[in-house]
């Protein structure tokens, strides 16, 4: 075959491979988050924490992109959290006269491994630069601690880069412990696989 034919076939191979993955990633959280009544809303250090709702998909997207190179908050991503987002993301919330400002966000889903630990990854936590230092990521995880361990999972897992001191010591407050220690493919950045238990 020509250069052009096999370099369009590879291309279509790589363009279904990602559909499938990402039908199979959906499909798995949707029957996993059945089982999780959605995160009860807390008030702590003047914030409310509580979890996502379709509404807050501007500012979730803003924080998002701003924490994490410019990453879009669409697709698979966008569509799990719009329809299981109560049970899966908490948000942290300051009130004011202008409205309600989401300071923080903390988005949990279901990789393969997970399903057989019987925990829930921790896929992304942030918080807005103003606001760092308050103890505001270290709340969320305490409050998703309690959240899914009701729900009856073992525990949660989270992947931490080694120079990412602030997130590693917000972690290790809560009980999460290093398990493993590799180095990211995509960043080439040394991280921590880690695991906190609920029993």
């Amino acid at each position: 075959l020509p250069t052009g034919l096999w370099i369009f076939k590879i291309a279509m191979i790589k363009r279904i491979k990602s559909k499938v993955v990402g039908f199979w990633f959906l499909l798995r959280n949707l029957i996993h988050a059945m089982k999780i009544r959605p995160f009860p809303g807390i008030i702590a250090n003047g914030l409310t924490f509580r979890g996502y709702q379709k509404e807050d998909v501007e500012q979730i997207a803003e924080i998002y992109a701003a924490l994490n190179i410019g990453a879009n908050f669409v697709g698979l991503r966008k569509w799990l959290y719009d329809l299981v987002g109560t049970k899966l993301m908490l948000v942290a919330v300051c009130s004011g006269d202008s409205g309600d400002v989401i300071v923080g966000m903390n988005m949990y889903y279901f990789n393969p491994r997970d399903v057989r630990e019987k925990t829930i990854h921790e896929g992304f936590i942030g918080v807005i630069p103003e606001m760092n230092g308050r103890g505001i990521a270290t709340t969320m995880r305490l409050h998703a601690k309690q959240h899914f361990a009701r729900a009856g999972l073992a525990g949660i897992s989270t992947r931490i880069s080694v120079a990412n001191k602030s997130s590693l010591s917000s972690a290790e407050k809560v009980g999460f412990v290093p398990i493993e220690k590799y180095i990211d493919v995509h960043s080439g950045d040394l991280r921590y696989y880690m695991v906190s238990n609920l029993g």
